[in-house]
């Protein structure tokens, strides 16, 4: 499924290479030469350090069944947020991964290292109003929490939420994190002999530039790079919609396959606080990224913790 920028990544069964999964940066053609590759950290960032404020509340998770990855931010000691459209599987074949690499703790034969680093998750509650696929340009409701069991590990902890919603206007400064791509690949394709081709525009594997009649004028392959390690780098606040708000990450500067679910933060006096989700963008992680505004859903958020939380305690 490849119709959303749906920014997770396909883990190998050797668990050694990254390979895109279920995303497509949506809507936005990249500006890059045909043949061009951009590769960074996260895109432009720089790889998150242990024991940093970023770390202890940003984790992983691993779909088993589809075998792929997103990124979620802590809220409690046992409960985190991520996508909507991270969550294909139940809860049964989904594991949180507290780790700055993922491949290295999936793959791990150390089983007290492994007992301490992936949590099961237990229990999803998904955004009601999330359809999947939207048309909509806007407001998408693409948010959802999982709880997992047992303790966390030592270092990490929940985020601190933004609790002043007029700190996210246009031209703020806003960090963003996850184990997302760190750079790609366009290779314009000679799309008449290309086979398949509805079906790889379909799956999100090519993207075409369009005549006012609908036929195919240009169209690229994008190989997404790298990815696996925690990276973060900074991007400005473009506008905002109700529920969501949009960065300009047209600078080198923005999220790319795998971090969806991930954190955007604002940070004050060295203090990061939690306020988004990674959404969608555009396809080349060159243009623009689109993050659910976790503090308008709040009331919605801390209503569900109180139900797996008291769950729990039945």
């Amino acid at each position: 499924m490849k119709t959303l920028l749906f920014q997770s990544i396909l883990i190998s069964s050797a668990l050694v290479s990254l390979l895109t999964g279920c995303y497509t940066r949506k809507n936005q053609a990249s500006g890059l030469g045909v043949n061009s590759i951009l590769v960074s950290n996260v895109i432009g960032g720089k790889y998150v350090q242990e024991h940093s404020l970023i770390a202890a509340s940003t984790v992983g998770i691993f779909d088993q069944k589809n075998n792929f990855t997103c990124t979620a931010t802590l809220l409690t000691e046992t409960i985190a947020i991520t996508a909507a459209h991270c969550i294909e599987s139940d809860p049964a074949d989904i594991q949180i991964i507290f780790a700055l690499e993922l491949s290295a703790a999936l793959g791990t034969n150390e089983s007290d290292k492994k007992n301490t680093t992936i949590k099961s998750a237990t229990a999803v509650i998904v955004h009601p109003s999330w359809t999947g696929e939207s048309s909509k340009p806007s407001d998408w409701h693409d948010l959802a929490l999982v709880q997992f069991s047992g303790s966390l590990p030592p270092g990490y902890k929940p985020a601190l939420w933004l609790t002043d919603k007029n700190e996210l206007v246009p031209g703020a400064k806003v960090t963003v994190a996850g184990f997302g791509a760190t750079g790609t690949k366009i290779t314009q394709i000679n799309e008449k002999k290309f086979p398949n081709l509805e079906k790889a525009i379909a799956r999100g594997d090519i993207i075409c530039d369009e005549s006012f009649q609908n036929e195919k004028k240009h169209c690229y392959k994008i190989d997404f790079l790298g990815g696996d390690d925690l990276k973060t780098t900074d991007a400005m606040i473009e506008s905002q919609d109700l529920s969501e708000i949009r960065l300009d990450e047209s600078h080198g500067h923005g999220t790319c396959v795998g971090d969806s679910g991930g954190p955007a933060f604002i940070e004050k006096n060295g203090i990061y606080y939690y306020f988004g989700i990674t959404s969608r963008g555009s396809d080349a992680c060159d243009g623009y990224g689109i993050y659910t505004n976790a503090v308008f859903y709040k009331n919605w958020i801390d209503k569900n913790i109180n139900l797996l939380e008291a769950s729990v305690k039945k």
